[in-house]
C-alpha cells in the first residue's frame, strides 16, 4: 500500500497559475490490508486521515469467528503492534538540481530529498549570486510486508542575479533533533538565451469527445495565450527505433491556466513509449515577453516506413476575465471610467482550448535486406548478450534452466528470447521473460528458458545467437556466446561410456547387527492413570490474557499515536502557516497602533488591507496580494464588518477623505476582533 500526499498540487510562478490533475484524491485515503492467520484470510479495511491522523478500523468476520475469537483477537493485536512499531530504515538527505546549467533569464529546480523520515524541516539553501523561493514538499510512505519506508522532499525554485558557475553551499536538514548535511551542489548560470521560438502555434481540428467543445484560437491569440512545440532528436529513423523527444508548451505570464490533459500524439503512425508524468516549469522569455514554459521529455517509435508528421496536441482550460460594461457617465467624469475599477467589478469565465504544435515531417526509413540474419526478429538499438545455465552435471531428461541476459539502449519492446544455433538432441520450451528498467530507453531483458537434453552424448549446451540492427551504424549486429560444457549421465544415474574412466569399484559391505537397547535406568510402567483435568487449554485463550493483552496494546497504541500527532503537528505546513499569519498579524496591529498616534492616515490603511489579506489568503488558499475587493464582495456576507472597512479603505484612498482618530481606532478594534473569529 502506497500513500502519496502532495502538499503543494497547485503552483505559482510570478503571477501565474498552472495546475495538474491530482493523481489521489486529498484527505482520506483508503486501501485494503490483507491478513493471513492460520491459512485464513480476513480482509480489512484501514481509514487514514493524513492531515489528523485519526484512524478507523473496519472489519467484517467469517460465520465461524465464535470457534477462534480467542486465537483471531490475540493474533490480529500482535500483528498489528508489530506493524505500528515497525521503523523506517537509516535516515539519509540528499540535494539534486533538475538542470546543472541553465541561464540568467530562466530558474532551475533545487531538491531536497529525506529517506527514513516522514517529517523533517530544512533551512533555506544558500549561494552567493542565487535566489531561491521555496516552492513545498511531497511525502511517500510505503508498507511493504509489514516495513515501512517514508521520505519526504523539499522543492527550492533557484533565480540567478548574475552569470558563472557557483556552488550551492551543504543545507542542514533537522530531523526529529538530529541535524544532517547535504553535499554541496555545482550549478553554472549561462547568459540570455537568444529567442528562438518565434512562430506561431495553432489549434488541432480534431473534434472533441466530450460534450463542450474546446474553442479555437483566432487568428493572432496564439502569442497571448500560449502555443506548443515538438523536437525530436532525428528526423530519420527507422521502424521500431527509440526516439527521445521534447515537448515545450508556453503560456503567456499573468494568465491562469488548469492542463485538462497530458501532451499525445495526433494519428497512428508513432507510438508514445515514456513521457515524464509532470513537466518542468520554468519562466522564458520570447521576444521580448514573459512566458511560463512547461517542458516534458519522453520516448516514441514510428510503427511503419514512409514520410509521416509528428504534431502533439494537449487540451487547457483558460480563466479569463471578463471586462465589465461601461456607462457613458452624465457628469464627463473620468474618475468612474477608470479601467482600475476594473479589478474590483471584472468577473472571470473559464475557457476550454486545445493547443497543438505545427507539423514536424519525419521520414522513416525501411530496415535494409542486405546482410539481414536469418534469426533477426526486429530488436533495433545497442545491445549485449550474457548466458548461463544450471544445472550441467545432470541426467539425460533433466531439464536445464538457460538464462539469457541482453542488455544495453534500445526498444526492448521488439527485443526477443535468443535461439540456440543447434537444437539437435534438445528439446526446447517457450522462454519467459522480465524486463529491469535502468533510465528511458535503457536496461536489461532477462529470458529464462527450459531445455532438456535426450542424449547422453551430449557434451556442450550449443551456442545462442541474438541478432539486432544498429541504427547508428545503420547495420546488423549478431551476438554470440560461447558453447557451455556440462556432464550428464544416463536415467538410471550411471556415467555415460565417455565418463566410466573415472567410476571406481565398490566394494560390497556387510551391514552391522542392530544395537541394543539401552533399558538400564528405565522408568516402571505406571497402571494407575493419576488425577485427570477436564481440559489443559493454551494460555491464549485465557480471558485474563486477553485482557491483559488488550490493554497493553491500547496503552502502547496510545502512546504512538499520540507522539506521533504531536510530530505531524509540528511540521503540518497548515499549522506553521496559521502560526506565522499570527505573528504578521500581530506586527500589523502594533504598526496600525503607531500609525493612528502618528495620524497617518495612508500607514494605517495600508497595514490594515494587509491584515485582511493576511488571514484571508490563509484561509481561501489565495496569494495574500491577490485578494481585492471583489473577492470579499463575492465570498463573504453583504453586512461583514471585514467588507465594511476594506470598501471604507479602499473609498479612502482614492477619494482623500481624512478620518479622525476616534473611528480609526474602532476601525483597528473591529479587525482585529473579527480576524480573531476567522
Amino acid at each position: 500500500m502506497q500513500l502519496l500526499h502532495n502538499k503543494n498540487s497547485i503552483h505559482h510562478f510570478a503571477g501565474s497559475l498552472v495546475t495538474f490533475p491530482k493523481p489521489v484524491a486529498p484527505g482520506i485515503c483508503r486501501s485494503p490490508l490483507p491478513w493471513v492467520i492460520g491459512g485464513l484470510r480476513y480482509d480489512t479495511t484501514i481509514f487514514i486521515a493524513l492531515r489528523t491522523g485519526r484512524l478507523q478500523h473496519d472489519m467484517s468476520l467469517p460465520p465461524f469467528v465464535a470457534k477462534i475469537r480467542s486465537l483471531l483477537t490475540l493474533a490480529i493485536l500482535l500483528q498489528f503492534m508489530a506493524v505500528t512499531i515497525a521503523q523506517a530504515a537509516d535516515v539519509s538527505v540528499k540535494a539534486e538540481i533538475n538542470s546543472t546549467e541553465f541561464s540568467i533569464d530562466q530558474s532551475a529546480l533545487l531538491k531536497i530529498t529525506v529517506s527514513g523520515a516522514r517529517s523533517a524541516k530544512p533551512e533555506m539553501p544558500e549561494a552567493d549570486g542565487l535566489r531561491f523561493t521555496y516552492q513545498g514538499q511531497q511525502s511517500q510512505t510505503q508498507w511493504i510486508n509489514g516495513k515501512t519506508s517514508s521520505s519526504i522532499s523539499f522543492s527550492f525554485m533557484i533565480q540567478a542575479d548574475k552569470e558563472g558557475k557557483h556552488t550551492i553551499k551543504p543545507v542542514k536538514v533537522t530531523v526529529d533533533g538530529k541535524v544532517y548535511t547535504t553535499k554541496a551542489v555545482p550549478c553554472t548560470v549561462l547568459p540570455p538565451r537568444a529567442p528562438n521560438v518565434v512562430s506561431k502555434g495553432r489549434l488541432s481540428t480534431q473534434p472533441q469527445k466530450h460534450n463542450a467543445p474546446s474553442a479555437r484560437l483566432r487568428s493572432g491569440e496564439a502569442d497571448k495565450i500560449g502555443y506548443m512545440r515538438v523536437f525530436p532528436e532525428k528526423e530519420k529513423i527507422y521502424p521500431g527505433q527509440l526516439v527521445f523527444f521534447t515537448i515545450k508548451a508556453y503560456f503567456r505570464q499573468g494568465l491562469r491556466v488548469t492542463l485538462k490533459s497530458s501532451p499525445r500524439f495526433v494519428g497512428e503512425n508513432f507510438m508514445l513509449q515514456s513521457l515524464d508524468d509532470k513537466p518542468q516549469q520554468s519562466e522564458e522569455l520570447v521576444n521580448g515577453n514573459p512566458y511560463i514554459s512547461l517542458t516534458w521529455k519522453g520516448a516514441l517509435s514510428a510503427v511503419k516506413e514512409g514520410t509521416f508528421p509528428l504534431e502533439v496536441e494537449m487540451d487547457a482550460e483558460l480563466l479569463v476575465r471578463t471586462q465589465r460594461q461601461r456607462q457613458n457617465n452624465p457628469f464627463g467624469s473620468p474618475f468612474l471610467n477608470d479601467p482600475f475599477f476594473d479589478d474590483f467589478f471584472g468577473q472571470y469565465s473559464r475557457r476550454e482550448v486545445k493547443v497543438a504544435s505545427p507539423d514536424k515531417s519525419i521520414t522513416v526509413m525501411d530496415l535494409p535486406m542486405a546482410g539481414r540474419p536469418n534469426d533477426f526478429q526486429g530488436g533495433i538499438g545497442t545491445f549485449s548478450l550474457a548466458v548461463a545455465a544450471s544445472p550441467v552435471d545432470g541426467k539425460v531428461g533433466d531439464p536445464i534452466t538457460l538464462k539469457m541476459i541482453i542488455s544495453g539502449t534500445g526498444n526492448f519492446d521488439t527485443v526477443q528470447a535468443p535461439q540456440l544455433t543447434n537444437n539437435n538432441d534438445w528439446k526446447t520450451y517457450s522462454a519467459t521473460e522480465n524486463f529491469e528498467k535502468h533510465k528511458p530507453g535503457s536496461g536489461k531483458k532477462t529470458f529464462e528458458q527450459a531445455i532438456v537434453p535426450t542424449s547422453p552424448a551430449l557434451k556442450t549446451i550449443p551456442s545462442v545467437q541474438f541478432s539486432y540492427f544498429d541504427p547508428d551504424a545503420g547495420e546488423y549486429v549478431s551476438l554470440t556466446s560461447d558453447p557451455i560444457k556440462m556432464q550428464l549421465k544416463n536415467p538410471l544415474g550411471v556415467p555415460t561410456a565417455a565418463d566410466k574412466h573415472d567410476v571406481t569399484e565398490q566394494q560390497p559391505t556387510t551391514p552391522s547387527p542392530p544395537a541394543k537397547p539401552n533399558t538400564k535406568n528405565l522408568a516402571p510402567l505406571h497402571t494407575d492413570p493419576g488425577r485427570l483435568v477436564h481440559a489443559i487449554g493454551p494460555l491464549y485463550k485465557k480471558s485474563w490474557f486477553i485482557l491483559f493483552m488488550t490493554a497493553a496494546f491500547l496503552c502502547l497504541t496510545t502512546a504512538l499515536l499520540l507522539n506521533l500527532r504531536r510530530k505531524r503537528l509540528q511540521a503540518d505546513p497548515t499549522i506553521l502557516l496559521h502560526k506565522q499569519v499570527n505573528r504578521q498579524l500581530s506586527n500589523h496591529y502594533q504598526e496600525m497602533e503607531k500609525a493612528i498616534s502618528s495620524q497617518d492616515q495612508n500607514s494605517f490603511f495600508n497595514h490594515c488591507r494587509a491584515a485582511i489579506q493576511k488571514r484571508l489568503g490563509e484561509i481561501w488558499g489565495q496569494e495574500p496580494r491577490a485578494i481585492t475587493l471583489s473577492d470579499l464582495q463575492q465570498r463573504l456576507p453583504a453586512d461583514a464588518p471585514l467588507l465594511d472597512i476594506f470598501t471604507r479603505m479602499e473609498h479612502g484612498a482614492y477619494s482623500g477623505e481624512r478620518l479622525d482618530q476616534t473611528t480609526l481606532e474602532k476601525m483597528l478594534q473591529t479587525t482585529r476582533n473579527e480576524l480573531d473569529k476567522l
